[in-house]
């Protein structure tokens, strides 16, 4: 007994051996790999080519403090210079908050969180858009709370602050008739984000309040309006087709990705407020994958039909006598399935 525990206990004691050297090379390798990246200072051609050339420093020797931020900068100056890049080929969208007069302080607040959203969506992602913030007055209570924000205005790429409004920014005849505002109160059906169009999205937070009034200021303004496609795709019930302005500029970037309108809507609108809509093209589209997984399936399902077969056989088939006769040793089957006995184990002997 004393002779078993004593070898359990020094089999046990190589397999920790053995656990901590695995262990110790792997962090020796994770190491390494964290040093070589660290030593590399990424260089790009600012054309939108991120990390097109890659220049190693002296990789023998230990980085300094001014080495590292040298390369952190590098680093961060390509990355920019690649997304400011994507966003020229992505079309403008304009966040319209010019509203401050019609909302409370607390939808001033919940508006400027929603900026803050569309910020970050529009920073990672990966066709970004020309974003442009518009009637963002000095003094106002939504500059007051934006430049709360971190890093406004100065370290956000990518995005253009106006203190007027936009239809003075785009005053000559060409850009107005560039602009489309959205809205859900109008008949016209936007099918794509065209890059030369700007697309503007009301700055309103007010639970359906202002019912109308984005509609009324185009059409004031004389510019185009156009909804999205919301119930084309999706089913809302009796829930409001009323989206946050981080939720539209969602749906822009997930479809200039995709170009696929039911992708887009499915991705970015909750899932307690809407559903997809079945049609034609749905099903469609899923019948070649059904068939495939149909067909995929077929062998599993055969080699199930006969496995059950031949249980159903086995369990049908007449026992066969064991007990040896006594003059001969013959084995004789029993009596014969046909006459309504199964098979059930038991045996008979001949006279």
């Amino acid at each position: 007994m004393r002779v078993h525990n004593r070898h359990c206990q020094k089999k046990a004691l190589r397999k920790r051996e053995r656990r901590e050297r695995k262990a110790a090379q792997w962090k020796q390798e994770r190491k390494k790999r964290r040093t070589a990246r660290k030593k590399r200072h990424v260089v790009g051609d600012g054309e939108g080519d991120f990390g097109s050339n890659v220049l190693v420093v002296n990789e023998g020797a230990e980085m300094t403090v001014e080495q590292k931020r040298e390369m952190r900068e590098a680093r961060k100056a390509v990355e920019i210079a690649d997304f400011m890049a994507r966003s020229e080929k992505g079309t403008t969208v304009v966040l319209d908050l010019e509203w401050e007069d019609k909302l409370s302080d607390r939808e001033v607040k919940a508006l400027v969180q929603q900026v803050l959203y569309c910020y970050g969506s529009n920073r990672s992602a990966l066709r970004p858009v020309r974003l442009v913030l518009s009637g963002v007055k000095p003094g106002s209570h939504t500059l007051e709370r934006l430049q709360k924000l971190a890093g406004f205005p100065k370290s956000w790429q990518g995005v253009t602050i106006l203190e007027q409004r936009y239809i003075d920014h785009f005053d000559s005849d060409r850009d107005r008739h560039r602009l489309v505002y959205l809205t859900a109160d109008t008949d016209t059906v936007v099918r794509t984000f065209e890059p030369e169009k700007v697309y503007i999205i009301g700055g309103i937070v007010d639970h359906n309040r202002l019912k109308g009034s984005t509609r009324a200021k185009a059409d004031e303004q004389r510019i185009a309006s156009g909804r999205l496609p919301l119930e084309d795709h999706m089913e809302f019930g009796s829930k409001s087709r009323v989206l946050t302005v981080n939720h539209v500029l969602n749906i822009i970037l997930e479809h200039q990705r995709s170009l696929d309108w039911r992708v887009a809507l499915e991705a970015c609108i909750p899932a307690g407020k809407a559903r997809p809509r079945p049609s034609e093209r749905t099903a469609a589209e899923d019948a070649p994958r059904t068939a495939a997984r149909t067909a995929a399936a077929a062998p599993a399902a055969a080699a199930a039909a006969a496995a059950e077969a031949e249980a159903k056989d086995e369990a049908i088939r007449p026992a066969v006598a064991e007990a040896p006769d006594a003059g001969s040793g013959m084995v004789v089957p029993a009596t014969d399935a046909g006459e309504g006995r199964a098979g059930c184990g038991s045996r008979e002997a001949s006279v």
